[in-house]
């Protein structure tokens, strides 16, 4: 470890600084099929989330779409970076996107979240 605090702090521990593009087409790769672009205005899009979190708190079932997810979508834009991690931690990323990816995706339908 490289810093002498790092209790305490906020790293973003993740991939290798993609791009949204290339997170969409490694996706299209992995699923085998191209997402499409839906546009849900915001006065739509909190409603359905607090049904689908109500509905989730009923069944005991966990839906993708929630308060904390909708806040990600609802930003103009946003960016991370692992530069912190990297240097304060020594973080490398274990996976490229497509790998990365292919394990979130096989491990979501292994628990019937899709």
């Amino acid at each position: 470890m490289n810093c002498r605090f790092c209790s305490g702090e906020i790293y973003y521990i993740g991939g290798h600084n993609e791009f949204f593009y290339e997170i969409k087409d490694a996706l299209s790769k992995v699923v085998a099929n191209s997402p499409k672009d839906i546009y849900v205005p915001k006065f739509l899009l909190i409603p359905v989330t607090f049904a689908y979190e109500a509905a989730g708190r009923l069944t005991k079932k966990t839906f993708v779409l929630n308060k904390d997810r909708v806040l990600d979508l609802i930003q103009k834009n946003w960016g991370i970076t692992l530069e912190k991690a990297k240097r304060e931690l020594g973080y490398a990323p274990a996976f490229n996107i497509y790998d990365g990816l292919t394990e979130t995706f096989n491990w979501y339908r292994k628990n019937n979240l899709l």
